[in-house]
């Protein structure tokens, strides 16, 4: 039997791995026919998968990151692909690639004789439901959601950050969160948007001050600014298409197309456009040494507020 495991979220990928070898091989069965290759050794994958299991009826092979599914290893992408139309019986064959290629000779090959599984980031639901399974505890709806809204697309770094918690406290708020949790500088950037738009200054140049005391770098959030304006111009364009629809075009999850088709609606096209050339123009002044960084972004906050 063949797998193709593809996608970005490694915590799942592994899990649905431990899943397929659990349900051929037993732990005693597994010191001598579970094999892992993490380089793409053609010959020696071969030699291995033609080797009978030592007491057992089956052997499963990894390849980890193989790239043999996407193009650039031609010879070797061609070798196993003549090759694996006659896999033993006995071999489970699991490929675990980051990136895939559709027109690939090898991946058409596995469509056809096995099985192909997409691992995707995981909902709100089914997170929560995974973080609350593997730290036995209980967290409110109402906060999780917060909680998840703010990290990354990456279960390891949200279950890492989890822990974190748990080892502060045994009540997880909203408030604690806050107080523990690493964001990434873009979710703070997104934060600080969002108060912007709401023509909140205090909170807006409070939120700023606090990211340069923290010595982010002005020219770091001004790119981020700008980022984010240009993709609620984007996503104005696009907004009579589905939230799927924009998600996909705009590279973004659909919680976040989300809260931005909201924010959007506070906006002109040609005000966005007008934000947009103040950020070209900030960006400019500053390498050209006319305008001092901190005030420079500053000043350019004030302005989004007051546009």
């Amino acid at each position: 039997m063949i797998h193709l495991l593809h996608g970005e979220e490694e915590f799942l990928k592994s899990q649905r791995v431990t899943e397929i070898t659990d349900s051929v091989l037993t732990t005693e069965e597994r010191l001598m026919n579970l094999h892992i290759f993490k380089k793409c050794e053609v010959d020696k994958i071969i030699d291995e998968c033609e080797t009978m299991p030592f007491f057992a009826n089956n052997k499963v092979v990894i390849l980890k990151e193989s790239q043999l599914v996407i193009s650039g290893k031609k010879d070797d992408t061609d070798k196993i692909n003549n090759w694996i139309v006659n896999l033993p019986s006995y071999i489970v064959l699991i490929f675990v690639e980051n990136k895939i290629d559709k027109r690939n000779k090898l991946f058409k090959t596995i469509v056809k004789l096995g099985n192909v599984e997409f691992v995707e980031f995981p909902s709100l639901t089914k997170t929560h439901r995974i973080v609350e399974q593997k730290y036995n505890i209980k967290i409110e709806h109402n906060v999780f959601e917060y909680f998840y809204h703010r990290m990354p697309q990456n279960i390891n770094y949200i279950l890492a950050e989890i822990q974190k918690l748990i080892s502060y406290t045994n009540n997880i708020t909203i408030e604690n969160i806050d107080k523990i949790c690493s964001f990434s500088l873009e979710q703070k950037v997104f934060d600080l948007i969002k108060h912007v738009t709401k023509k909140d200054s205090t909170t807006s140049l409070s939120m700023y001050n606090t990211l340069i005391s923290n010595k982010e770098s002005p020219l770091a959030i001004l790119v981020l600014v700008a980022r984010q304006y240009r993709i609620l111009l984007q996503i104005k364009y696009l907004a009579k298409s589905s939230v799927k629809e924009i998600a996909n075009n705009v590279k973004l999850p659909e919680f976040v197309v989300k809260d931005m088709l909201v924010i959007s609606k506070n906006f002109k096209f040609s005000q966005l456009i007008y934000i947009l050339n103040l950020c070209l123009q900030t960006d400019k002044d500053i390498k050209e040494g006319r305008s001092e960084p901190v005030r420079a972004v500053e000043f350019l906050i004030m302005n989004c507020i007051y546009e």
